[in-house]
């Protein structure tokens, strides 16, 4: 028969896709070179963003008046709300001390964020992001059929075909005009 539609790539479609995959996680998310993007743009992150003002208005929004509400919340079910209520106090009531505490501490945890993001490894692991984009390919590949897989490959070859035609049946009429 010949060799379009002879099957081999429906009958192969699972290694086929996991060879691809392989390729792409081997190649693309090399771990060194994934490791090394990453840095970088941590590093270009933490300089090019006004962390400082960034974080301040995180803690002046409305999310944040709401974390603060519910923990002063949680305090009357500890030792030391309790005596707080003992003398007296609600502490809901403590919000106008503790806001501006809060936002005061957006200058301070800035600088710290930068050097934690900046330091390689400890916001983002790259092993672990390159076992969950292989985890995610896996999945991915399992999802697909003969007929994925085919469209797969014809995406990659089919721009190339025309040339590969032509040098083949170049290079075949010479071989089979030296052969004669």
């Amino acid at each position: 028969p010949l060799l379009y539609g002879s099957g081999v790539i429906p009958s192969h479609h699972r290694e086929i896709g996991q060879s691809v995959k392989q390729i792409i996680l081997d190649y693309i998310f090399d771990s060194s070179f994934l490791n090394q993007y990453v840095m970088k743009k941590l590093s270009q992150l933490a300089t090019t963003t006004d962390m400082p003002d960034k974080i301040t208005s995180l803690l002046a929004s409305e999310e944040v008046d709401t974390v603060i509400d519910h923990q002063l919340g949680k305090l009357a079910d500890v030792p030391e709300g309790q005596l707080l209520l003992a003398v007296g106090i609600q502490p809901s009531s403590l919000k106008p001390m503790v806001k501006p505490l809060v936002l005061s501490m957006g200058a301070d945890v800035a600088p710290m964020l930068l050097e934690h993001i900046s330091k390689p490894g400890k916001l983002i692991k790259v092993d672990q992001l390159r076992e969950e984009l292989d985890k995610y390919m896996s999945h991915r590949v399992a999802l697909m059929d003969e007929s994925h897989t085919t469209h797969l490959l014809e995406a990659i070859i089919r721009p190339h075909l025309g040339w590969l035609i032509v040098w083949g049946t170049l290079f075949g009429a010479v071989a089979g005009v030296i052969s004669q």
